[in-house]
């Protein structure tokens, strides 16, 4: 186990700064914009509120979820099929 000092040391920095993300994100959402035109940046708890806790919001992020991932796998597959196929040439040509 870790010390403590140690874990502070890994896991503070990125803390500290999603911390500041957030409180920027609240800021410019209740400080800057006016309560008409917060749409264009809600608050954080909204984002989770509508976007995750509503199931027919849910449902709709993960299958576009499902969709972006499949399309990366296929781009992935492709990429290493081309890339395997060009270093075997190379290999054979020397």
């Amino acid at each position: 186990m870790k010390p403590i000092r140690s874990r502070l040391g890994t896991w503070g920095p990125p803390l500290v700064v999603f911390l500041l993300v957030i409180a920027g994100w609240y800021g410019v959402s209740y400080l800057i914009l006016d309560p008409d035109r917060r749409f264009l940046l809600p608050p954080p708890h909204a984002v989770v509120l509508i976007g995750f806790a509503d199931p027919a919001n849910l449902k709709e992020l993960l299958d576009a979820l499902l969709l972006s991932a499949g399309v990366a796998g296929a781009g992935l597959a492709i990429a290493a099929a081309i890339g395997i196929t060009t270093a075997i040439v190379m290999s054979q040509a020397g």
